[in-house]
């Protein structure tokens, strides 16, 4: 997926990061590019702090009303 967000990295010297699901979550009828979903987000703080990760899982019908995963995550 070109042109997404997958990095920031603040004043404060935090970075955040995030990471999609390849291929996407499929339109139906495959007629436009898939919308890219996110798989995890991390915020990394810095300064002796903890890392904060959150992971996102989708079932097999999607938030477009398509049933586009084919896999098991």
């Amino acid at each position: 997926m070109d042109r997404v967000l997958n990095r920031i990295e603040e004043e404060d010297g935090s970075i955040e990061l995030v990471t999609y699901r390849k291929g996407g979550m499929p339109f139906p009828g495959y007629r436009q590019p898939s919308l890219p979903c996110v798989m995890s987000h991390s915020l990394l703080l810095g300064a002796c702090q903890s890392n904060i990760t959150d992971h996102y899982f989708y079932s097999g019908n999607n938030y477009l009303g398509f049933s586009g995963l084919k896999e098991t995550l």
